[in-house]
């Protein structure tokens, strides 16, 4: 993997890190400099996940009017009409390596999310705080006192990446995982990278990335659906 993965990305992207790394927040005057555009990104890899991408897609302009649109691609998905930009893997790339590879390429701030979530307010002021990523804890949610939630605090649904060197770090565990992982261990590398301290994080609440139960309350400004709670996010 570790050949292919360099083939694919330019070799700086996998040069090694001795843990010094200097902080990549962007300064108020970059922010300036990459433009005010709202920027979301979301990684469907085949048609299937269209239908929630229409309600995610729909919420968030809803709310952030104007807000451009990427939907990240392998090889072989079709684009996704809803979307302003598409960008694609190369072919045969592992599915736990897509989104990584993607934001490995992607300088300045993104807001990711998964297909499964509503937009319920304007999340893009999250940027107006120094940091190199942002997530939301699952403390307050009814996974909060999970052992799921004691092994990885942080829900990655719902990211503000402000630069690619997080994910380049992450790229680098992901080489190390034995195999058998490597298709759905994403959500442990970011936790593990999130809390590495090599970087400038911030927590947020989880109000950010709620999953709904039978409160679904007003106040959270992204829901996530997940399982059966997935039939009222598409009205069924």
């Amino acid at each position: 993997l570790f050949k292919r993965a360099s083939i694919w990305m330019d070799a700086r992207l996998l040069q090694g890190s001795d843990g010094r790394r200097s902080q990549v927040s962007l300064s108020r005057e970059r922010y300036a400099s990459c433009g005010d555009q709202v920027r979301l990104a979301f990684l469907a890899t085949h048609e299937k996940y269209f239908g929630m991408a229409d309600v995610m897609v729909e919420s968030a302009r809803a709310v952030m009017p104007g807000i451009h649109i990427c939907h990240l691609a392998n090889d072989s998905c079709p684009p996704y009409p809803g979307a302003d930009e598409v960008r694609r893997s190369h072919a045969g790339m592992e599915f736990g390596l897509t989104r990584m590879w993607h934001f490995c390429n992607m300088e300045g701030p993104w807001i990711s999310a998964d297909v499964d979530i509503r937009f319920q307010r304007d999340v893009w002021h999250v940027f107006d705080d120094d940091f190199d990523m942002a997530c939301a804890s699952r403390i307050g949610t009814k996974w909060g006192l999970s052992t799921y939630a004691q092994v990885m605090p942080y829900n990655n649904g719902v990211l503000w990446s402000r630069g690619p060197e997080f994910w380049r770090e992450q790229i680098q565990d992901y080489n190390r995982m034995p195999m058998k992982w490597r298709t759905w261990c994403e959500q442990l590398l970011f936790n593990n990278t999130f809390q590495s301290g090599k970087f400038k994080t911030k927590v947020l609440p989880c109000v950010y990335n709620y999953p709904p139960d039978e409160k679904n309350p007003e106040s959270a400004f992204v829901l996530h659906y997940k399982g059966p709670t997935r039939k009222p996010m598409m009205g069924t």
